[in-house]
């Protein structure tokens, strides 16, 4: 073997195990996407059709080494081997972790593994072939084809996901059932996981308390905290829920039945998968009709009811709602008359039913007022 081809085939090793490097990383990025749209792949497929979201930097740089490796009469091998290595270890060092460094982290579940273990399978297969084939414009395109093994993995688990989601969803609705504690639902554009946890705080202080940990709130999330968390002595247990489009929270409330919900805004977040507010409110309002149902409480933020259907449900059952409002002229069971940031915290001055209070804690953050107030209201029901 000469030295020139020994090189070659040195450096085309380099290429194939950095790819295999990129091809992880850039899969963990799409698997967290793909979380947080709860594995629906065409949820997913729209949201990247829309946003444009395919790969370019890398794509840009291994089509130039094609381009090098077309004109390889002319060009050297070593320039088209360097050119590729060079966009996929970039690639790799630009690439972000998603389980270290997202706000909302990749957590990799008993599902993510699966999903992550049968697409990498699958992208082996495709590195593999392009170790033979030792073609840039192949691992262009294998760049691109990342996601869609993901997709392809997932549905190749599919039959085994839907038994197995279908098993805890049970095991949680029946220990719920069994233990009974007092459960409170709370769901919101905004302002749901805060309000969550500052309930947990005060609650927490008075009796065993289980919350949903971050900003976990969907159906196998919330199932995997009951099944693996709640105990016969947890008097209450705090739910945030999630909506992902008409008739999720719904779906959330059979799982785990609120008698207490907390509706804190309606607003544009996730408004792609509603296409009004006016869809939202009804969503967000599902968490309502579930409290009532069980004859439960229910507490709002006054602006929910600038909605159709937030009014409808409201003026059929107003003794069994509490409306938090803002202002010293405004209605409501509980009043949120000023919001002041001190040094130490925020002071919020209410009247619950017709009593003054001034809620202290040691949060930083006007809006976090409204939050307060919702827990506060919430806590004395």
């Amino acid at each position: 073997m000469t030295t020139d081809l020994a090189i070659y085939m040195f450096s085309h090793f380099i290429i194939v195990a950095t790819f295999l490097v990129f091809a992880r990383k850039r899969f963990l990025t799409y698997l967290h996407a793909f979380q947080q749209e709860e594995y629906d792949s065409p949820r997913l497929i729209k949201w990247m059709w829309r946003e444009k979201v395919f790969d370019k930097k890398v794509s840009a740089g291994l089509f130039i080494a094609g381009v090098l490796w077309v004109l390889s009469a002319w060009v050297p091998a070593f320039a088209t081997n360097f050119t590729a290595l060079a966009a996929l270890a970039l690639g790799v060092y630009w690439e972000i972790d998603p389980r270290y460094d997202s706000k909302k982290k990749l957590i990799l579940t008993n599902r993510a593994v699966r999903i992550q273990a049968v697409s990498m399978i699958l992208i082996i297969i495709l590195t593999a072939i392009g170790a033979w084939m030792r073609n840039p414009f192949y691992w262009l395109v294998a760049v691109q084809a990342i996601p869609w093994l993901m997709f392809a993995g997932n549905a190749m688990l599919q039959p085994f996901e839907n038994m197995m989601q279908k098993k805890y969803w049970d095991e949680a609705h029946a220990k719920l059932r069994d233990l009974q504690p007092i459960t409170i639902g709370i769901t919101g554009s905004f302002g749901k996981t805060s309000v969550k946890h500052i309930l947990g705080h005060i609650l927490k202080m008075h009796a065993k308390t289980l919350i949903t940990p971050g900003s976990v709130n969907t159906p196998m999330g919330i199932a995997r905290i009951v099944r693996e968390q709640l105990e016969e002595d947890h008097k209450y247990f705090i739910c945030e829920m999630g909506a992902y489009g008409p008739g999720s929270i719904a779906r959330l409330c059979k799982l785990a039945p609120p008698n207490i919900s907390v509706v804190t805004a309606i607003g544009h977040a996730h408004y792609e998968r509603f296409k009004s507010l006016d869809a939202v409110a009804e969503t967000k309002y599902e968490i309502a009709e579930a409290a009532l149902a069980k004859g439960g409480k229910v507490i709002i933020n006054e602006k929910t009811l600038d909605f159709e259907a937030a009014e409808k449900i409201y003026s059929g059952h107003i003794p069994d709602f509490i409306v938090c409002s803002k202002g010293p002229d405004s209605k409501g069971e509980l009043r949120i008359e000023h919001v002041k940031q001190t040094l130490k915290g925020l002071e919020v001055t209410v009247v619950w039913k017709e009593t003054g209070y001034v809620l202290k804690a040691p949060l930083f953050g006007v809006h976090h007022g409204d939050n307060m107030a919702y827990a506060f209201a919430t806590a004395c029901e």
